[in-house]
């Protein structure tokens, strides 16, 4: 599953000074390690708990809600001395603070509140422990266990400016997590997950970066953090790229083009049968931008994506994914080879017939027409040989299906209206359940 949820926005995860409130409840003690629950309400706009502390602990004050989008209390550090230490409005499943540093021995506070003028409320469940900061390095897994609501991994990655990153993260319950960048910005933000996989991430600026992994159940939660730096390998136009690819990290190729130039670009594994595999492009200038994919259209369902036309010129990413259904261990690895091509797509006009023949290992054959917005179009596929049921798709220029036939078993029309201007994708497959090759004709007509 994939969940391309990067953005940059600021995060307010070290404040200091933030706001006291008139209407406050002192709810006694909360011992590290442990989790309580509280509530603010019109009646009580602040719930404090107190904990004893010794210098020198690191430690982390999280305040969980379980409709974060509704209701976010802010969290707050009080010293011995009632002085206000710091504190977080945001982080993936409600408000962090810390890691921090005690600096004396002493009994501290750890306050829930109403965020800054917000008349909301809720339940939460407070939670203060000490902590450690892991150091993530490249292509090695981290593995871990967090214990009760709240509790928290932290991780530090030092990384360089322009740097792309790959990570997976797989729980057996759901989880948050954050990525912040040196500066204090969310650069990743996911919860309410059990699985997250983003393929590409691009580093703003140099210096280390916090991840955050958060659980959101009272049970233990087993956690595993895969994280790679990539390389990606150069693709140029008809050279084949081999190598090996894993179910983490996936294989990157970068490849440059000018706007509006058609290429098809393919990859396949050696072993297609014991698994299966995807496609995904993004674009260099901005690389949470997924600008084509394909699940399997090409020979024995590998992925190949055609036409791939750039909307701007410069550097693209192709990312190859792959998942081992037959793998008796985790991150089985097997061979592949990858290829750009320039597209030899051929393009229709009305009244122009073709013919072709599609087999299952051949997959589907494309054509093109550059259709105009309110235009109707008359598409007649008709069998003329071979064992097999041809049966098409139309897809529209924003990657929409608008028709997609039957078994065709002797010959059908279709008529379709275009929505938009542009350029649209007509495909002819063999869906035959065995091995066959079927031989088609299809008209391609304007419509009454």
């Amino acid at each position: 599953m994939f969940r391309f949820l990067m953005k940059l926005t600021p995060c307010l995860f070290f404040l200091m000074g933030l706001a006291t409130h008139a209407i406050a409840q002192t709810a006694g003690m909360i011992e590290y390690g442990k989790s309580v629950s509280g509530e603010i309400n019109d009646e009580t706009s602040s719930v404090l708990y107190n904990f004893n502390g010794s210098a020198g602990d690191v430690i982390y004050a999280a305040v969980f809600t379980e409709n974060f989008y509704d209701f976010t209390p802010q969290v707050r550090l009080v010293g011995p001395d009632g002085s206000t230490l710091g504190g977080a409005t945001q982080n993936a499943l409600g408000a962090l603070f810390g890691p921090f540093t005690l600096p004396t021995d002493g009994t501290y506070g750890v306050e829930a509140s109403r965020p800054f003028d917000s008349d909301t409320s809720g339940t939460f469940t407070m939670r203060v422990d000490k902590t450690e900061v892991l150091l993530l390095e490249s292509g090695v897994s981290q593995t871990g266990t967090l214990s009760g609501t709240g509790a928290v991994a932290f991780f530090d990655y030092r990384g360089t400016a322009g740097d792309l990153l790959s990570y997976h993260l797989r729980a057996d319950a759901n989880f948050g997590l954050m990525m912040m960048t040196p500066g204090g910005q969310t650069l990743v933000w996911d919860a309410y997950n059990t699985e997250l996989f983003t393929p590409l991430n691009q580093l703003p600026e140099t210096g280390d970066y916090r991840v955050v992994i958060q659980t959101g159940t009272a049970d233990e939660t087993e956690y595993q953090l895969d994280f790679a730096r990539i390389e990606p390998l150069v693709l140029q136009p008809g050279q084949n790229v081999s190598g090996t690819v894993s179910e983490f990290p996936p294989a990157v190729f970068a490849f440059d083009t000018l706007a509006d130039k058609m290429w098809q670009i393919s990859a396949s594994l050696s072993e297609p049968e014991r698994g299966s595999a995807n496609l995904f492009i993004f674009s260099g200038a901005n690389v949470y931008d997924n600008v084509a994919s394909d699940y399997g259209s090409g020979p024995n369902g590998q992925p190949r994506i055609e036409p791939f036309i750039a909307p701007a010129d410069g550097i693209y990413y192709a990312v190859f994914n792959y998942y081992d259904g037959a793998a008796e261990g985790d991150n089985q690895s097997q061979s592949y080879e990858a290829l750009l091509i320039p597209s030899t797509l051929v393009s229709l006009s009305p009244g122009a017939q073709v013919k072709g023949t599609v087999t299952l290992d051949s997959g589907g054959t494309r054509y093109a027409y550059n259709g105009t917005a309110g235009e109707t179009i008359r598409l007649t596929l008709t069998k003329t040989g071979g064992e097999g049921w041809p049966r098409f798709s139309v897809t529209s220029p924003e990657t929409q299906i608008l028709d997609m036939s039957g078994y065709v078993l002797t010959s059908a029309t279709f008529e379709i209206a275009l929505p938009v201007d542009g350029m649209y994708l007509i495909e002819i497959r063999n869906d035959y359940y065995e091995e066959s090759a079927v031989e088609y004709t299809l008209l391609l007509e304007r419509g009454g």
